[in-house]
């Protein structure tokens, strides 16, 4: 299980990454990664290392009776430059096989999603993107995917943002930054967001805010809760 509000599990067969946006100042998972550091296949020195391959997890999902969606490698990557693309096709492959499960996959190397790699039908395909810079940078890669769902996290979200025309999505997901040092988000930076997305009749995630410092998962915006899903078996 995992205290992420929009999957039910969080697999990683391969860990690690490094900084590439100012979305990735307070990486909940390298700080995650340094706690575990010398244990559970996590090096002592690096332990946020890109492109570590944890085989004791890689067929995991085998044992797992009951259909579940499952955010795959939150503790890093998949597609990081360092990620050897034999490892991606090996993690794509068991999520084909494992049909009975949803696989949910976040990057924020769009580029490299279009690098030739093909799908599964029961893997949704998404970037992050925490600014309208970095919106600008991925979302036309997103759009070249050939996915059964292509999404969007807006997590950490740090401003607001202009989508443009976004009939090509399937689903959105808007959080703001928790943890010690979070950064601010703005409910209107939300609001409109949350607009843009249901004027395209996008299913839209409001994940979380931050009151007072404390953590508030699926807040109301408007008076309801927005816990939206695309359509899937």
């Amino acid at each position: 299980m995992t205290k992420i509000e929009w999957t039910n599990e969080a697999w990683n067969p391969v860990t690690g990454c490094t900084k590439v946006s100012a979305g990735c100042q307070n990486c909940y998972a390298e700080k995650m990664a340094k706690r575990l550091s010398g244990r559970y296949g996590y090096p002592k020195n690096n332990p946020f290392q890109p492109g570590i391959i944890h085989q004791d997890k890689m067929e995991a999902v085998f044992g797992w009776k009951k259909p579940r969606l499952v955010f795959v490698c939150s503790m890093g990557d998949l597609f990081h430059e360092d990620v050897a693309r034999e490892t991606i096709l090996e993690v794509l492959n068991i999520c084909e096989q494992a049909s009975m499960h949803t696989f949910q996959i976040l990057t924020k190397r769009a580029q490299r999603l279009v690098d030739g790699f093909q799908f599964p039908e029961n893997v949704w395909v998404g970037i992050t993107a925490e600014n309208q810079t970095e919106w600008n940078k991925r979302a036309h890669f997103l759009q070249q995917v050939d996915a059964t769902v292509r999404f969007v996290s807006l997590e950490p979200l740090l401003s607001g943002i202009y989508m443009g025309e976004i009939g090509w999505l399937n689903w959105v997901v808007v959080g703001a930054e928790a943890g010690p040092g979070a950064r601010p988000m703005e409910e209107d930076w939300v609001r409109h967001i949350r607009d843009q997305v249901k004027n395209h009749h996008i299913p839209f995630f409001y994940k979380q805010r931050i009151d007072g410092g404390k953590k508030i998962s699926m807040p109301t915006l408007d008076d309801s809760v927005w816990e939206e899903y695309p359509l899937f078996n």
